[in-house]
């Protein structure tokens, strides 16, 4: 089995800048993207998803709803 871990950074300059290897054990690859607007990545690409120090910034309540809503879309499907 493998894995890969995608980071989502808004800034271009902030993905580019970030300080974990993009190769190998533990690495991150960092993209710019941002949730407000349609992610780069198709319908249920992705299993797991991590959202840190971002909603709590958005004012309500259409902000959070749209990010979530985008958020949703690029995961894929629970499995029962």
């Amino acid at each position: 089995m493998s894995a890969a871990v995608l980071g989502l950074r808004r800034a271009k300059e902030a993905a580019d800048e970030a300080s974990i290897p993009k190769e190998g054990p533990g690495s991150i690859i960092f993209e710019e993207g941002n949730v407000l607007e349609r992610l780069a990545y198709s319908d249920n690409t992705f299993d797991i998803m991590f959202c840190a120090h971002t909603l709590g910034y958005m004012p309500p309540p259409d902000m959070p709803l749209k990010a979530l809503t985008e958020k949703r879309r690029v995961l894929k499907p629970e499995e029962s």
